[in-house]
């Protein structure tokens, strides 16, 4: 469904680049969508700096939506032949860097940086180009969906209006943790992936720090008149860089003692930025890290078995204990 989103939008932006531009009836039939849902992609597309305009057709006493004269003629057009890129072109490019955090770390990002800057230094730098750039931030790639999300494609169309727009909503999120429906205002910020799940990174004006809430768990969306800012000094990607599921939750503060057996394969991994590894006169480690969320990390204590030892904090270590001896008890049952 979101990808669905998406290719509406790009169906749009190729609508509107005809010569004759498009009615709102034509958007409707091409688009599939309501009346409601064409005025709101074209709020969209005018939020991302691209120029349109309407004028009232005579022959057919409708009017038409397109880009402003002489726009597409600054588009790129390098000498080559058949060069010049479309809007819709131009949207697929920038979507498609999106995906890039697929090569993260492996070189070829650098390559891909390194075009895209290239290619950015050709376009138009009044208007549009600081506001399309937005589209790259609106995907943080990550694992493919298992989750069902069948039921999502409203919510996740919503959202993803609100965060082209930058604007607060209000949803009814189902938590799962005391499996109970709630109220409550938000920023949008990124959809991410991970796990086979897809969820959302989002702010609170009224609070400090970011949430994750799980897309399958928001029941309901409505976009408020609220404009906010996005969060100052907040880095989605180094949030986001931990071998954990990002789940509701606060950060902890972890020491964990590993055996000596598993102290080269700890030593040689990258399990958080901010990551701190001290050997021990035995041979074991101990790892000190900040995460977030108690339940992904009693879980991943929990698959070292007796090779991990949590020393802090304390609410870390008795959940881990608690469910060690959950375990056992179910093995000693007949």
């Amino acid at each position: 469904m979101r990808g669905r989103t998406l290719v509406q939008f790009l169906s749009a932006v190729e609508l509107l680049a005809r010569p004759f531009g498009a009615t709102i009836e034509d958007l409707e039939q091409h688009l599939s969508v309501d009346r409601r849902s064409v005025y709101r992609m074209l709020d969209a597309i005018q939020q991302l700096g691209f120029p349109l305009y309407d004028e009232q057709d005579p022959s057919i006493r409708r009017k038409r939506w397109r880009f402003e004269d002489g726009y597409l003629r600054k588009l790129p057009n390098i000498a080559l032949p058949e060069f010049r890129l479309t809007p819709s072109e131009l949207v697929a490019l920038f979507l498609l860097r999106c995906g890039s955090g697929l090569f993260k770390d492996t070189g070829i990002d650098r390559h891909i940086e390194s075009a895209f800057n290239k290619f950015t230094s050709l376009l138009p730098k009044e208007g549009m180009m600081g506001r399309i750039e937005g589209l790259q931030a609106l995907f943080i790639s990550s694992a493919k969906l298992t989750k069902d999300l069948s039921k999502s494609g409203p919510v996740i169309e919503e959202l993803t209006f609100a965060m082209i727009r930058g604007v607060t909503c209000r949803v009814l999120y189902h938590s799962y943790s005391d499996d109970i429906e709630k109220r409550f205002m938000m920023n949008p910020l990124h959809f991410f992936e991970r796990s086979g799940g897809l969820y959302l990174l989002t702010s609170r004006s009224e609070r400090k720090g970011v949430r994750t809430l799980a897309v399958e768990r928001i029941k309901e969306v409505e976009l408020t008149s609220a404009c906010f800012e996005y969060p100052e000094g907040f880095d989605a990607d180094r949030y986001l860089d931990s071998v954990f599921d990002v789940v509701d939750g606060e950060p902890l503060e972890v020491a964990i003692r590993f055996s000596a057996d598993q102290a080269r394969y700890i030593r040689e991994r990258k399990w958080s930025n901010d990551q701190e590894i001290a050997d021990e006169p035995d041979g074991s480690v101990i790892l000190r890290m900040n995460v977030w969320g108690l339940y992904d990390v009693t879980r991943w204590v929990l698959s070292w078995g007796s090779s991990a030892v949590v020393l802090e904090p304390q609410i870390l270590r008795q959940k881990v204990s608690e469910e060690a001896r959950l375990i056992t008890a179910q093995y000693s049952r007949r």
